[in-house]
């Protein structure tokens, strides 16, 4: 009995404690939370002049995430914008190549003509360090030069394994869906070029920053400070020659070298415009490595530029630019449902007789026309991928938990946006009811709200 009455007196203790306790409700979803104001300019051309934005509700600003610093210390250029000032660049197209230097295997050193970061070139003596009668590529080296950021030893079987790597690796990957390059030069061989390049303020990043480049003056004899054959440059102060950095840089350069030489001195067609040729170098790099650039994906991710309308169109070698460009074709990729080494798409790509935004058109509208129309909805369904990345056509599809830009918002708009770029304002529920899309838009803007749970 003792035992029972026990027994009764616990449970109604813990009857009372429950009910005495406090049990604070589960906070009300905020109406404020996913109200968006979508800016976009819907222009692909590169030139187009920045498009004014008419007045925006104010952004609203309990629902602004600390952005996150983009990290620059695994970003780098790729490439240097090297102009061709002769006026012979002009009618050389239709003119016969006379290649200007002959090197091939026997060559053991040779003169280079190298471009600074400064705009400026000079001559240097680079010795051979690999190549054979039958390989693809022939690497040389500056000489007397060094790898300055690297603590690891570099030996002339250093540059003998990224030769190595080239032949087995790199030009399969890169040619499956790129094609051949040219032989201009008559060696049947491409030239990697190493060299220390030199400092300079010039240039906006530092050298050690630029892992290096693709002159298309190369291919023209005609052209002063031409080497006259496929070459591309690899920059010593950047890495050590066998890291992922430089390795990928190779891939890079070498899809940069072949649409060059096949689009515009093989078929006589435009040049790529320069964001989709750097978004496509950018995942020639993925097909090598079959991994996705996670440096770039970072930028996409905690860069304020980009979040604040940066263009995607306009492409001026900034971090921001390798970023959008690449994530872009990634986009068009897997909305193709193609996997990373098989993208066929970029094949599509780079053999259309467009070089510009209707390249990408026209590839796009065989993928789903419904869908991909015309430009201006292929830039829609991306920048709204990177906001929401929810399934199908709205986002990255099974790469989905690889490119989640999610945090991407607007915290200071501009007065006007470039070619490509987007701005997602976030406003109160109230702003957005009453905000009424502007009738007098430029024609290159395009606006869109967006209620929390549009998806």
């Amino acid at each position: 009995m003792k035992k029972a009455i026990g027994l009764l007196i616990l449970l109604t203790t813990i009857i009372a404690t429950f009910f005495s306790c406090r049990f604070e409700p589960l906070p009300a979803a905020d109406p404020d939370e996913s109200n968006y104001i979508m800016v976009m300019n819907n222009s692909g051309n590169p030139s187009s002049i920045s498009a004014k934005i008419n007045k925006l509700p104010k952004v609203n600003a309990r629902t602004l995430i600390a952005q996150k610093a983009a990290e620059e210390t695994d970003n780098y250029i790729k490439d240097l914008m090297i102009p061709i000032q002769e006026e012979a660049y002009s009618t050389s197209r239709s003119m016969q190549y006379i290649p200007a230097q002959k090197v091939n295997y026997q060559t053991e050193e040779a003169e280079f003509y190298v471009y600074s970061s400064a705009g400026t070139y000079y001559k240097i003596t680079a010795e051979k360090k690999y190549g054979t009668a039958t390989s693809k590529a022939l690497v040389f080296v500056e000489k007397g030069a060094y790898p300055t950021k690297t603590t690891t030893y570099v030996s002339d079987t250093s540059y003998n394994t990224a030769g190595q790597i080239f032949e087995e690796e790199i030009d399969p990957a890169v040619t499956s869906f790129f094609g051949t390059p040219t032989d201009l030069d008559g060696n049947n061989q491409v030239i990697i070029l190493y060299f220390a390049m030199s400092a300079s303020a010039f240039f906006h990043y530092p050298e050690s920053r630029v892992c290096g480049y693709f002159y298309k003056g190369d291919l023209y004899s005609n052209i002063s400070n031409s080497n006259g054959g496929e070459i591309f440059y690899i920059n010593l102060n950047a890495a050590h020659p066998l890291s992922d950095l430089q390795l990928r840089t190779i891939a890079h350069e070498y899809q940069h070298m072949i649409s060059y030489g096949r689009r515009v001195i093989m078929n006589n067609l435009p040049e790529m415009d320069l964001w989709i040729d750097e978004g496509l170098s950018e995942s020639a790099e993925t097909i090598y490595s079959e991994e996705p650039n996670y440096s770039r994906i970072s930028y996409m991710k905690y860069s304020s530029k980009i979040a604040n309308g940066h263009p995607l169109v306009t492409f001026e070698n900034d971090l921001e630019d390798y970023a959008m460009s690449y994530t872009f074709i990634q986009y068009l990729r897997l909305q193709a449902r193609q996997s990373r080494t098989n993208p066929t798409i970029y094949s599509e790509i780079v053999q259309s007789k467009y070089g510009d935004y209707r390249a990408i058109e026209s590839v796009m509208k065989k993928v789903d026309f419904a869908t991909f129309p015309n430009f201006e909805e292929i830039l829609i369904h991306y920048h709204i991928a990177n906001k929401f990345n929810k399934e199908g056509v709205y986002g990255y599809r099974e790469e989905s938990d690889v490119y989640d830009f999610t945090a991407i918002q607007t915290t200071s708009p501009p007065e006007e946006i470039g070619p490509g770029a987007c701005l997602w304002v976030p406003v109160t529920k109230q702003d957005l009811d009453g905000y009424n899309i502007p009738i007098n838009l430029d024609p290159k803007l395009t606006v869109k709200k967006f209620p929390e749970n549009s998806f």
